[in-house]
């Protein structure tokens, strides 16, 4: 890839400033890696950052979230922490664009668009060639955002509002799972709590700073 964006760079007579990678699973696969593999993930990223270090680009990765978009991005959980930004884009007639991650920026609701297809003619088997192109309707994003927050279960609820309820100051992972514990979860399966706190962590409700969790909107 280094040497790509090199060739590139000659070819054009310019600097390449970014380079968008789609999809990220096909990344991870080409090299026979498992995108459900936080040692794949992290073998993949590593080779990412050298390509920033040497050639000073950004890179930025398309991914897809699974069945249910409200568990956030397709496989190891080990990607929020690799990446530097995280922006999810969902929704049916509107599409709502929000920010899921950010290391030096607010997180939350970014803007909200339409798009309408267009069809380009036909390929080789007739079947018409068609192309999303971001609408020029101004659409609100109060309107785009209602009913777009994540669907909880009963104890996934009960465990984000024990972090909330911690305020800015967040908790260590020992005091919320102690927390977690007289509210009832965990009793019969001490690893409920770890799928509790991926599942939050998966929907982009709570993040980790250092020894502490916090939620992601407070």
């Amino acid at each position: 890839m280094i040497d790509t964006i090199r060739d590139a760079q000659t070819i054009l007579g310019d600097d390449i400033g970014l380079v968008i990678i789609d999809t990220f699973a096909k990344l991870i696969a080409a090299a026979g890696g498992d995108e459900n593999s936080a040692k794949d993930q992290g073998a993949v990223f590593a080779n990412v950052q050298r390509v920033k270090n040497v050639t000073g680009v950004h890179v930025a990765l398309i991914g897809h979230t699974g069945k249910d978009q409200n568990r956030g991005a397709r496989g190891s959980n080990a990607l929020l922490g690799d990446v530097d930004v995280m922006v999810t884009i969902g929704g049916d007639e509107i599409k709502s664009v929000t920010v899921t991650k950010a290391n030096d920026a607010p997180e939350g609701p970014l803007f909200s668009f339409k798009s309408d297809v267009h069809e380009f003619g036909t390929d080789e088997d007739g079947d018409p060639i068609t192309v999303n192109v971001v609408s020029s309707e101004e659409v609100s994003s109060q309107v785009a955002t209602k009913g777009q927050e994540p669907k909880l279960k009963p104890n996934q609820q009960t465990a984000f509002a024990i972090l909330h309820g911690a305020g800015s100051a967040g908790l260590t992972l020992e005091d919320w799972n102690a927390q977690a514990k007289d509210a009832g979860l965990g009793l019969k399966r001490k690893a409920d709590l770890t799928d509790i706190r991926n599942a939050l962590l998966s929907k982009g409700l709570v993040r980790q700073y250092g020894d502490r969790w916090r939620v992601s909107h407070d």
